[in-house]
């Protein structure tokens, strides 16, 4: 039978299957974890539903896809209103960053700083070769200095100055001084509005997987794939449960194991061995209170804490949670060699407990869990982009195969993104199962403006 199997069960590969579907084209998706959702989707700590990370679908989705899952959620997909703060230095400010608050809950120095590096930028060329001169030249030293360095070596984990710009210009929406002055002094608001599922963002994922298989996909859970073989128009997709015939492949998994399983060539390998993603553990700490403070999600870009973002999934929606505990989520960026991976997880409890004591925040306890991810943050180096592009362009010699999705493509993009990847790519497949590339280039040239929203 003629198909389209789509790799990765994330929100990308499933709402592939989903549109699809609903235009009779027999797709079947196979996902490695007994859950869908890829990094979006959810677990379930102390009986409080919570992410692996902290999630937002932004305003800025496509009004189509917010109407897909909107018919598909309900209700149950919530509007809210952001209220997170960041710690710099040792104040606290509102975040996304509220006018005047930098002026005013700053040091007088820091603000001092802040300004003359704006002025500076204001009148320097702008550079673009590393992380650094993005920021420098764009922002102010002062900028990196105070938030944006010390923030990159803690998702990343290495020195801005051998990270490519590509990846500033994909992560820092506001990239000069009038576009920061813009974003801080809009009175649209709409930068501190967001949409969460009342049962978690994992919410989303096992909606649309359930769509999907209404609509008459074939969701294999648990099920890894191992190898890919043969040629358009027909693909022999090796896979953990025996192998499976595709006349079309679409992949929504990390280009780097997408490519490995085609056999590439020397140089293709050591354009992939250049290409790493950044991990992450998380530390589930359950609280036995209702509510551990009021604010959503707290910010930490400085290195006197080892995590990143800590945040209270209760805060994000108005849910069927219970009345005398909450959970936070403590995301921490690392590797799989580093101490942080391979730390014993009762250790790691007390080291975020006692960082999270430290910064004037009440005590959450050390009860709680772990779970480690990888390939979390694609990491832009300098040369990245070229071995990308070899990758991209060797893949692009299988013309019944695509690499899309925040994975595929190698991009740190929002969910809302992903989705739209989706959409584009089934828009793309013909009733025979062709697949129509010269418009897909199109669309990737799109994807390659996404800037992430924090």
């Amino acid at each position: 039978m003629s198909q389209v199997v789509v790799l990765g069960g994330g929100p990308a590969g499933l709402y592939t299957a989903l549109l699809l579907a609903r235009r009779q084209i027999p797709v079947t998706v196979l996902e490695r974890e007994q859950v869908p959702g890829g990094l979006t989707a959810g677990t379930v700590v102390a009986g409080v539903d919570v992410d692996f990370g902290s999630h937002r679908l932004h305003p800025s989705v496509d009004p189509g896809i917010l109407s897909d899952l909107t018919a598909i959620l309900g209700d149950d997909l919530q509007p809210r209103r952001r209220n997170g703060r960041i710690r710099i230095e040792d104040s606290w400010i509102s975040f996304p960053i509220a006018p005047g608050e930098m002026l005013t809950r700053l040091r007088p120095g820091t603000v001092a700083r802040l300004g003359l590096g704006a002025i500076r930028a204001l009148v320097t060329p702008n550079r673009s070769e590393t992380f650094a001169d993005v920021v420098a030249t764009g922002l102010g030293k002062g900028m990196g200095e105070v938030f944006y360095f010390p923030y990159a070596r803690k998702i990343w984990g290495i020195d801005p100055r051998e990270l490519s710009g590509e990846q500033a210009r994909r992560r820092i929406s506001a990239d000069s001084v009038l576009k920061l002055a813009r974003k801080t002094f809009s009175r649209s608001g709409t930068s501190r509005e967001f949409f969460y599922p009342k049962r978690g963002f994992g919410q989303i994922a096992s909606g649309l997987a359930e769509a999907a298989v209404q609509a008459g996909a074939d969701i294999r859970l648990g099920t890894t794939v191992t190898s890919i073989s043969g040629k358009r128009p027909g693909f022999e997709v090796g896979t953990s449960h025996g192998p499976l015939h595709a006349d079309l492949v679409l992949s929504t998994v990390p280009v780097t194991v997408l490519a490995r399983f085609l056999s590439p060539p020397a140089t293709i390998r050591a354009s992939l061995d250049s290409l790493s993603y950044r991990a992450m553990a998380l530390v589930y700490l359950v609280v036995p209170v209702a509510q551990w403070t009021s604010f959503d999600a707290h910010y930490f870009p400085g290195a006197d804490v080892l995590f990143t973002r800590v945040s209270e999934p209760k805060n994000y929606r108005d849910g069927p949670d219970p009345a005398d505990r909450t959970v936070l989520c403590v995301e921490i960026p690392c590797d799989p060699e580093d101490s942080v991976w391979s730390d014993d997880d009762a250790n790691l409890l007390s080291r975020v407990r006692d960082d999270i004591v430290a910064m004037g925040l009440p005590d959450p306890g050390g009860d709680g869990e772990l779970r480690r991810l990888r390939n979390v943050y694609p990491v832009y180096r300098l040369g990245s982009e070229q071995a990308l592009f070899e990758v991209a362009a060797w893949l692009d010699g299988e013309p019944g195969l695509v690499s899309y999705g925040r994975q595929g493509l190698f991009a740190h993009d929002n969910t809302h993104h992903a989705l739209l990847m989706a959409r584009d790519a089934v828009a793309c497949v013909s009733s025979n199962l062709e697949f129509d590339h010269e418009s897909w280039d199109q669309a990737r040239e799109r994807f390659a403006t996404h800037v992430v929203e924090d």
